[in-house]
């Protein structure tokens, strides 16, 4: 009897350590990144960008690429896919927002990009275009985005 309690307490005592341990394990990690990039096509209704990520922690470097397509300022469904050594998220954009801010001319112009992925992921750029005039109409020679994206991965 007496080895049974022992061995008892042995196994409660055990898994008392395991099962948080590997509870803590199957939890989603969210992982906050920089992201920078180019425009590398775009249309009335629709942009694309792609770029590096580096997590905000600096231990973590991915590529990313995100389809948007806009139509009057709001961004309809598009794709976001984001891959690293460690991590990779391929998913839709649910809804979003695509805003010039006032003040832009030819030459700069900013827009604040906003896109909300399933699950609650998020990213947010700033995408500035750079152009000049040729014969009436602006021809962009150049187009940068940065900013974040919050992204939660299953453990």
């Amino acid at each position: 009897m007496r080895r049974f309690s022992r061995y008892l307490l042995v196994t409660a005592m055990t898994a008392a350590l395991i099962l948080p341990i590997s509870a803590a394990a199957a939890a989603p990690t969210t992982v906050t990144y920089d992201i920078a990039g180019i425009e590398y096509a775009a249309n009335f209704a629709q942009s694309s960008f792609a770029g590096a990520a580096v997590s905000v922690s600096r231990t973590e470097l991915g590529v990313w690429n995100a389809v948007v397509p806009h139509d009057l300022g709001a961004i309809t469904p598009g794709t976001f896919a984001f891959r690293s050594k460690l991590h990779s998220l391929n998913g839709p954009i649910s809804a979003g927002t695509f805003v010039s801010n006032p003040g832009g001319t030819c030459a700069k112009t900013t827009f604040g990009v906003h896109g909300d992925l399933s699950g609650g992921d998020r990213f947010d750029l700033t995408l500035t275009r750079y152009g000049f005039m040729s014969g009436g109409t602006c021809v962009v020679y150049l187009a940068t985005v940065r900013g974040t994206a919050t992204l939660t991965f299953p453990s």
